[in-house]
């Protein structure tokens, strides 16, 4: 079976209760059916390059706001 990649966009929070973010991201981005896929990284750390170099598209520091998010969210409809 073949998997569908149905996705726009992975709003991925860096510290999760029993999952590290930034392990997830870098799932994500070797997978080729997802590796294509923005993933915008939200933390309240300050850790931007470190989401960068492993594949973030987008970063968002919290606590922020809904213009934070829809601004990103608008940049990648494009």
């Amino acid at each position: 079976m073949k998997a569908v990649n149905s996705l726009d966009v992975v709003v991925l929070d860096n510290k999760l209760p029993y999952a590290n973010g930034m392990y997830l991201l870098q799932i994500i981005k070797e997978s080729d059916n997802f590796k294509n896929i923005p993933i915008i990284m939200s933390s309240a750390d300050d850790d931007y390059e470190s989401f960068k170099t492993i594949g973030a598209d987008y970063y968002l520091h919290k606590p922020y706001c809904k213009h934070g998010i829809m601004g990103i969210l608008d940049h990648v409809e494009g």
